[in-house]
Order: C-alpha cells, then sequence, then structure tokens
C-alpha cells in the first residue's frame, strides 16, 4: 500500500536561522529568486552581502557543477549571448544554448566583454558604456560616466576582479591618450560607483 504523505501539522518545524543559513545557501539562483516573495524576512536575508557572499562559496563547492553556467558571447550574424549549464556540457546528449537578456539588448552597438568574475560580467558598449551585469538575476550597473570614456583622442584597455581585502569590484582603465607622453590608470569601484586616478602606468606602451 503507498504510504500517504503526513498532514502539515505533524511535519517538522525547521528553525528559520537554519533554513537562512544551511538550506538557502545551497539552492540555484532562480530558486532564490522566487523565494525571495515567500516573506519580508526571507527577501531581507537573501538580498544581505553576507548571504549573498555564502551563497558564492557554497556554489563554488558544488562538486556535481548543478549551480555553473557557460555564458558565450557572440557578434556573428547578430550580437547574442548564450547560456549553457556546465553539468549539461559533461553529459551526452549536450542541452542547447538558450539566449540570455543582456543590457541594451535592443541596441546594434558594437559589445566587447572586458571579464568576468565570481558570476558578474563587465562588458564595454560601443566604446561609450561600460556595464556590471549578473546574468542569473537580470540586473546591471552602468558605470559612473568619466571624461576618459568618450575620449576620441585616447587608446583606452580595461580589466575586471574582485578586491577581496576590501570586497569591492573593480574595473581597471589604462589610458594612453594620443597627445600626452604619460599613460594613466584609473580604478572604478562598485561599492562607491566612483573613478580615482592611481599610479600612472610604469612605461609608454603596455598595450602589446
Amino acid at each position: 500500500m503507498e504510504e500517504l504523505p503526513a498532514p502539515l501539522e505533524l511535519l517538522p518545524h525547521l528553525p528559520n536561522e537554519l533554513i537562512i543559513l544551511e538550506i538557502l545557501p545551497r539552492l540555484p539562483v532562480k530558486s532564490l529568486l522566487k523565494f525571495r516573495c515567500v516573506s519580508k524576512s526571507w527577501l531581507s536575508s537573501i538580498s544581505t552581502p553576507h548571504f549573498i557572499k555564502a551563497h558564492l562559496e557554497k556554489s563554488s563547492q558544488n562538486k556535481d557543477h548543478s549551480h555553473h553556467s557557460l555564458i558565450a558571447h557572440s557578434s556573428a550574424p547578430h550580437i547574442a549571448f548564450k547560456n549553457c549549464s556546465v553539468q549539461s556540457l559533461l553529459q551526452q546528449p549536450v542541452t542547447h544554448a538558450t539566449n540570455v537578456n543582456y543590457p541594451v539588448a535592443n541596441t546594434s552597438s558594437s559589445i566587447s566583454v572586458v571579464g568576468s568574475c565570481n558570476g558578474l560580467i563587465c562588458i564595454f558598449v560601443n566604446c561609450e558604456q561600460i556595464h556590471i551585469w549578473n546574468p542569473s538575476t537580470t540586473k546591471s550597473n552602468t558605470l559612473n560616466d568619466s571624461d576618459f570614456i568618450r575620449e576620441k583622442h585616447c587608446y583606452t584597455i580595461y580589466g575586471f576582479g574582485h578586491d577581496e581585502m576590501n570586497d569591492d569590484y573593480n574595473v581597471v582603465a589604462i589610458i594612453n591618450p594620443l597627445n600626452r607622453v604619460k599613460i594613466e590608470t584609473k580604478v572604478y569601484s562598485l561599492k562607491t560607483d566612483t573613478w580615482r586616478r592611481i599610479d600612472d602606468f610604469p612605461g609608454l606602451l603596455p598595450f602589446d
């Protein structure tokens, strides 16, 4: 005889702390986005930097790669970002990649990928705008504009990474003004949404 599920009143009650600290950090992002609607306390807990960091650590320790995705960028015949589960890539047959909505998806502007770190992707749009984009949540931050981004008389290369000491995401810009000898270096902080200039790059041609 098939065993019937236990009535709700007989199910064990799990402490909220156990759910927040041990269960939710092990779930995929898509599930967490839905669970934010369960209660105000869950919404508040899931949105804290501490929870986000804990979830990232749990995901990186996931041995079956069920939380990991590969994002591919193509520019021909048109600009597109594709998402494919890493777990599916290790199996046969391989699951088809799906389209991912990205910032300014309705534009025909050129897009280049600066870099990626901890699930965030930094993209450069039409040599005018820089976005830090989270494909899992589809949210993005447009970097606070700086005079050199739109400057046509300079050549700039960018890098993107995480500053573990300050728990901040940074974009580094190495700027070569064509009418000057010095090569400037500026760093953007996602935490403060500001650019600051640091010591000039030691040398004249770092671009090779």
